[in-house]
């Protein structure tokens, strides 16, 4: 009996020792955070120089970046789908042009980041549709710079040449050895990756000297590079609603900010092409891009940012401007700012004008109130807001004028103050005439 009773205790105590054991080994264990990558995909190749590249998934525009001056470009995009996706990409090169697109599907994997390359097809321009059998056709285009690139007519080799340090390429063909009738023209590339597929095919029509303009060779037009954002850097979150912009551009350009694709407001670069442009978040996140402007002509639009704010913005006064960039505007010369509603609110409030000039207006700006006119006394290059302060909020929006000098033309005074001589010359001889006769 009493072998049998030490015997349970025995077991008794074995059960208590495993139980501690065990909770001490419990109490021990550790919590470990794993992150698992998402899918993604690293889009990369060539294009032409500082050209906008914008990629799609099965369609849908996903991202865009730039290439460098060399044409290379590499984007990542993360969080995709799993399984077979259509990459597709394309560019728009420094003269607005389009390329054509291409594509390839691609398999993504769980937790992976797939590489896909590129070589964009080359833009291409011809001087026009219809030529006379007697004139030059000019074959213009963007691709990767110092490459080979092929023209082919009706789908047979005409002529291959190297593009300069630019991606520029030009092609002359004299029209009458195509024929009369309508051919087609399509360009390729040899990148250091591969020859890329063909351009868009460009029609054109060779008709008999007497039924076309003898349209010869045209100029090659002028460039003008899109400027860079600097910071913030792209994916950040902002503390707080606003943000200042920074960049680089050509000097003294004017720089027209998009927002979410819309035109939101434009500044000058200064004489070192410096830039800064501040925003007030009223959503987030907020996709931002550039495009440097001179005179009438505008660039491509920059690599875009996004940028996230942890704060926003409630504003009823929301406004916008109808034109956020003038040029072309002369001393002395009235011209007017216009406001716009923006959707469901009314631009109303106390409303403080900085025209750039040291001009400063504070007026309560009504509902019936949104045109604002100006001029400026001096040339020069100017960066103006307008801000409305309503319930505590402000909103504001910033513009840039370009003002010229104004000339007045003296050249006919000479010929006019003869003219007046010679005239008074001729009554007066008359009179004194008629005074002799008399």
């Amino acid at each position: 009996m009493l072998r049998r009773l030490s015997m349970l205790m025995g077991a008794a105590f074995l059960v208590v020792y495993l139980l501690s054991v065990n909770a001490s080994a419990i109490q021990s264990q550790q919590s470990f955070k794993v992150t698992v990558p998402s899918p993604s995909i690293t889009v990369t190749g060539y294009s032409s120089p500082n050209s906008l590249i914008i990629i799609k998934d099965n369609g849908q525009v996903v991202a865009t970046t730039s290439s460098n001056n060399l044409g290379q470009f590499s984007q990542l995009v993360s969080n995709r789908i799993v399984g077979i996706r259509n990459i597709s990409v394309e560019s728009v090169d420094l003269t607005g042009n389009q390329s054509q697109s291409v594509s390839k599907n691609v398999s993504i994997q769980p937790q992976q980041n797939t590489i896909v390359t590129f070589t964009v097809p080359p833009t291409i321009s011809i001087t026009s549709s219809a030529v006379s059998i007697e004139s030059s056709i000019q074959v213009t285009g963007y691709t990767v710079p110092s490459s080979t690139v092929k023209l082919n007519t009706d789908g047979t080799e005409y002529s291959n040449i190297t593009s300069n340090s630019s991606g520029f390429y030009q092609f002359i063909i004299a029209a009458g050895t195509l024929g009369i009738g309508e051919h087609s023209l399509q360009t390729y590339v040899n990148s250091p990756l591969e020859q890329s597929k063909g351009s868009k095919t460009i029609k054109i029509s060779v008709l008999p000297k007497d039924q076309a303009p003898n349209i010869d060779i045209i100029v090659t037009p002028n460039i003008i590079t899109p400027p860079i954002i600097s910071s913030p850097d792209d994916g950040v979150t902002i503390q707080g609603n606003q943000a200042t912009i920074t960049g680089t551009a050509g000097p003294n350009s004017q720089i027209n900010i998009y927002i979410n694709g819309e035109l939101s407001g434009s500044v000058f670069a200064n004489q070192d092409g410096d830039w800064a442009f501040t925003l007030t978040a009223t959503s987030s996140p907020l996709i931002i891009n550039a495009e440097s402007c001179i005179d009438g002509k505008c660039s491509v639009r920059s690599k875009s940012i996004t940028l996230y704010f942890d704060s926003l913005i409630q504003c009823n006064v929301a406004f916008g401007l109808e034109q956020y960039r003038y040029w072309g505007i002369r001393e002395n010369e009235a011209f007017i700012v216009k406001l716009v509603h923006g959707d469901g609110s009314i631009a109303q409030g106390i409303t403080t004008i900085e025209w750039g000039d040291g001009r400063k207006e504070i007026l309560n700006l009504s509902p019936e109130l949104i045109e604002l006119p100006s001029k400026y006394t001096e040339a020069g290059n100017y960066n103006g807001s307008i801000a409305i302060d309503n319930d505590g909020c402000r909103d504001t929006r910033y513009f840039s004028v370009s003002v010229e000098e104004h000339y007045e033309d003296n050249s006919l005074l000479p010929i006019i103050f003869s003219l007046s001589v010679l005239a008074m010359s001729i009554v007066l001889a008359r009179y004194i005439k008629k005074r002799k006769d008399s």
